[in-house]
């Protein structure tokens, strides 16, 4: 049976080394949105941004090396606004780019310049979603020249700026700095603090109802008022008349061990809750990783048990 299984794993290999051997690989798809005016926005400049962006579409379209990707000529202006980017840092254009379905993305502006006369300087980015590469280009266009249709401005500016991919320099991620010590020593405290405070919160607890519980046999008066079953006689042996419960002589131990797991219950359950929920934060490292993964928070469950013939009370504690 294992033989068989190895066989085909090993033929599904060959088979699809095999296809990618003999068919070339699927060109990557781009996009290129349309060019954002800066500066002084007037028709002029709005007419002119619309022909270059038509012009460098052309281009893509035209190149061996990209297929175009589908629905996305939108708008750079548009792509920024509906994704909340305020700048065109690398990690906001991935979203972007991902978004319209493109390995690559064209983008830029352009603006009224003056260089030794009237023209508009274009910016145009290229960028690599899978490698997070940004390849800049820019150029001067003269006024007198941007009458035509722009084509041999944008052939020049698309050879030229995926003719730089492999120039490109990768922009670096930041990387968080390591916690401190003390505070994954602070963290840890707290956990160890969490363990023993809810242990010794079950164990009082499971004495507060054992007791509570036999109180109970005396014959309840109240809360924590029992005892109508039994009544005194000073001239008894045991202080009680004969017809008492013959458990009467251990009810003021009962009582008083009622009190004390009770408060202590209250007390340590009360600190064993701050403890939980401290340790629950987690040290800075794991709260960085329940941000991006959204990690379930500790829980604590605390179940009385009373029975005939005792009392306790389970504890769950989920991490």
């Amino acid at each position: 049976m294992i033989a068989r299984v190895l066989l085909g794993m090993a033929l599904v290999v060959a088979i699809t080394r095999s296809a990618h051997a003999d068919g070339d690989p699927q060109p990557p798809k781009i996009a290129v949105l349309g060019l954002e005016v800066g500066g002084a926005v007037d028709l002029e400049a709005t007419t002119v941004a619309r022909n270059l962006t038509a012009q460098l579409r052309l281009q893509a379209a035209a190149s061996p090396r990209f297929v175009v990707a589908p629905h996305s000529d939108k708008e750079l202006f548009d792509e920024k606004l509906t994704s909340n980017c305020d700048t065109e840092a690398i990690a906001c254009m991935v979203v972007i780019a991902k978004q319209l379905g493109a390995k690559r993305m064209l983008f830029g502006r352009l603006e009224k310049k003056q260089n030794n006369g009237p023209g508009y300087q274009v910016s145009l980015k290229l960028l690599d979603v899978d490698r997070h590469t940004m390849t800049p280009w820019s150029e001067f266009i003269p006024l007198a020249e941007t009458a035509a249709d722009l084509d041999d401005w944008a052939s020049k500016a698309f050879t030229a700026i995926t003719g730089q991919e492999e120039e490109a320099v990768v922009e670096p991620t930041p990387s968080l700095p390591p916690p401190p010590p003390e505070a994954e020593h602070t963290h840890n405290g707290w956990r160890i603090s969490a363990y023993v405070s809810s242990g010794a919160t079950v164990l009082l607890a499971g004495g507060f109802f054992y007791s509570w519980h036999q109180l109970a046999g005396l014959g309840k008066q109240g809360f924590f008022r029992y005892g109508k079953d039994c009544q005194e006689d000073l001239t008894s042996p045991t202080g009680f008349t004969a017809t008492s419960n013959p458990h009467c002589v251990d009810g003021a131990s009962w009582r008083r061990d009622t009190y004390v797991t009770g408060i202590g219950m209250a007390v340590v359950g009360s600190f064993a809750i701050v403890a939980i929920y401290k340790a629950s934060r987690g040290s800075p490292a794991h709260r960085d990783e329940v941000t991006r993964k959204g990690a379930p928070r500790s829980r604590l469950a605390v179940t009385p048990v009373v029975s005939p013939g005792g009392a306790g009370a389970i504890l769950r504690l989920d991490w």
